[in-house]
């Protein structure tokens, strides 16, 4: 019985071993979009980082799209494979008193696309 109990141990242990073992060829590239207002509709601009490097979010024909609600923005970037990680106001002030907002988003990418997020624009 103890003769059959180690190798079993000990194959146990490798394939244990061998499922905590991470690749690096993907990771989370983090992004943060401004929301404001925009007469009746809002406006979503995206930043992979640079702080003056806001662009704004547009459709396949390059049109600026206007969202109703915050809830209409978190869903069109759930759709391109954005998850939620916070919100939060740049000027400090609480959510009734501020009509800035930013959320904190994130994406699993291959570690190419994550690079090339990550790098400023020229």
């Amino acid at each position: 019985m103890k003769k059959i109990l180690l190798p079993l141990y000990s194959l146990v242990l490798a394939l244990c071993l061998n499922a905590t073992e991470t690749s690096m060829d993907s990771c989370y590239v983090y992004a943060q979009i401004e929301w404001t207002p925009a007469m009746t509709k809002y406006v979503g601009t995206f930043s992979a980082g640079h702080e003056k490097d806001f662009d704004e979010l547009k459709d396949e024909k390059g049109e600026k799209i206007k969202f109703k609600s915050i809830m209409n923005l978190m869903n069109y970037m759930s759709a391109k494979g954005w998850d939620y990680v916070q919100l939060y106001y740049p000027d400090g002030r609480s959510s009734r008193s501020s009509l800035q907002q930013r959320i904190v988003i994130r994406k699993k990418v291959s570690v190419t696309e994550a690079m090339e997020l990550a790098l400023p624009k020229e």
